[in-house]
């Protein structure tokens, strides 16, 4: 069972939640007593950009992302060739998955404008004039490769 987005965010704004209320107590009786203050300041910088950095990673992962392994793969060399660049390919992954705009957006971190721009310049670097012609064109063109798991994906 995997977590959802939601659910890590909630995990890391109580955990955040947790630390706050762990350093005030710390602060109201030992640390404010024994250390000097650019201690204390030092330790909460360190601990909050852990678990910022934690979080990063944690809501970046391609395994977080994605509900299920992909179940296409993409050709570099044909990428090269027609200058795509590596969120193009994300894109178009999640476009052969049949994702809305908005489900695409959700599922890459971005903006649903982010995710038009990407399609726009999809469209021109494929020339083709609709999203299903792309998928059509990367298939016939080699850059989209079905995996071994299913050799027919979903357009």
């Amino acid at each position: 069972m995997s977590i959802s987005r939601h659910g890590y965010l909630l995990a890391y704004a109580l955990l955040l939640g947790c630390s706050l209320v762990v350093f005030k107590l710390l602060d109201a009786s030992l640390i404010n007593r024994s250390m000097n203050w650019q201690v204390y300041a030092g330790i909460i910088a360190l601990v909050f950009t852990s678990l910022g950095s934690w979080a990063g990673l944690k809501f970046r992962s391609t395994n977080w992302l994605s509900d299920k392994p992909s179940e296409i793969s993409f050709n570099a060399a044909r990428q090269s060739e027609f200058g795509i660049s590596r969120r193009e390919l994300e894109v178009l992954e999640c476009i052969a998955s049949s994702k809305s705009n908005r489900e695409i957006a959700d599922a890459l971190l971005i903006s649903e404008n982010t995710v038009k721009t990407h399609v726009s310049s999809l469209l021109q670097k494929l020339d083709a004039k609709r999203r299903t012609e792309a998928l059509h064109i990367a298939r016939s063109k080699g850059l989209l490769v079905p995996s071994a798991d299913d050799n027919h994906p979903k357009v």
